[in-house]
């Protein structure tokens, strides 16, 4: 299992609602590769309430390159699952709370709807706007930097095309 995979404390939880005052561990998406961003539930091998050990592969997740398997970092059940099957979530965003006693769950599951929902599903498509209005800013940036007199980088081909067609750096 990829060793960035990791389960945070309590103590990391959002501070949208209080955190229990007992043992559990809280299950984030992980990062699977260096360029993924999020990662998709392909499905979960352990459901609410069952008990999981550590190595044991509790859930399938999709990241931009392969499917992988996640495995439980410590013993105990799992409360509730935050992230359904075919969902997808943001890197470090809780998919699941797994609790160190059984009579815990209960608790767990009603501390999951504040970190779940609604919420956590519209973070990503805010996002997504104002990724989109970044990106123009980002392109007019050399633009600014060449008629600034500032350094343009440009690859050999880049140069030998602009070259044949008749085109400055600076255009």
């Amino acid at each position: 299992a990829p060793a960035a995979e990791e389960a945070a404390p309590a103590a990391e939880a959002p501070a949208a609602a209080a955190a229990p005052d007992f043992d559990f561990s809280q299950l984030d998406m992980p990062a699977l590769s260096s360029t993924m961003k999020e990662g998709k539930v392909v499905s979960w091998l352990k459901g609410e309430g069952d008990a999981v050990e550590a190595g044991e592969a509790i859930m399938v997740v999709e990241s931009d390159k392969a499917d992988m398997d996640v495995e439980a970092f410590e013993d105990g059940f799992i409360a509730a699952i935050i992230t359904d099957e075919g969902e997808s979530t943001a890197v470090g965003a809780p998919v699941a709370l797994i609790a160190a006693s059984e009579a815990d769950i209960p608790a767990l599951q009603a501390y999951a709807a504040t970190l779940g929902g609604a919420p956590a599903a519209a973070a990503p498509a805010a996002a997504a706007p104002a990724a989109a209005k970044a990106a123009p800013k980002a392109a007019a940036a050399p633009n600014a930097a060449a008629s600034a007199g500032g350094r343009v980088v440009v690859s050999p081909l880049s140069k030998k095309k602009g070259g044949e067609k008749g085109g400055g750096l600076d255009t």
